[in-house]
């Protein structure tokens, strides 16, 4: 992964200007991740993905965080400041994506691997022809066992 350049940033600009939110976000780590191809972006685990979104972003605007938010009962707009440094949890990791995790708890035990982009996109798409699928979706596609 490396930084971009005026002209890159353009590129991607132009390139996602259409486009949902996810692929914006896939364009712009393609284009910093020179050494991985699309179907390899679309694999990282959200985590994997965010962290590099992180990067990029500390790269090219430094780390400070400028946060807004309005309160959904009052309507009151609150403001605060923060850095991306509080919001990273680990390095970036492409060995993430394709890994499954255990979970015991109380003598059940839930085997999973974490979701990917592709896989949002696929909920996403059937969602716009069924508003029913939704978090149920997202976890049948993670949970590989539960017992």
């Amino acid at each position: 992964m490396r930084p971009l350049d005026a002209t890159e940033v353009l590129n991607v600009w132009e390139h996602g200007l259409n486009q949902p939110t996810l692929e914006r976000a896939l364009i712009l780590i393609a284009a910093a991740c020179p050494e991985l191809d699309s179907d390899a972006v679309a694999k990282l685990s959200i985590g994997a993905r965010d962290a590099r979104l992180l990067q990029l972003r500390e790269w090219m605007f430094g780390s400070q965080l400028l946060n807004t938010a309005q309160c959904p009962q009052c309507g009151e707009r609150v403001e605060w400041e923060g850095e991306t440094t509080e919001l990273r949890i680990q390095a970036v990791d492409d060995a993430d994506s394709a890994e499954e995790f255990n979970l015991e708890v109380d003598g059940y035990r839930l085997r999973f691997r974490l979701l990917t982009s592709m896989e949002i996109a696929a909920v996403m798409a059937a969602a716009q022809s069924d508003r029913n699928i939704g978090s149920t979706a997202l976890i049948k596609r993670c949970v590989v066992s539960a017992d």
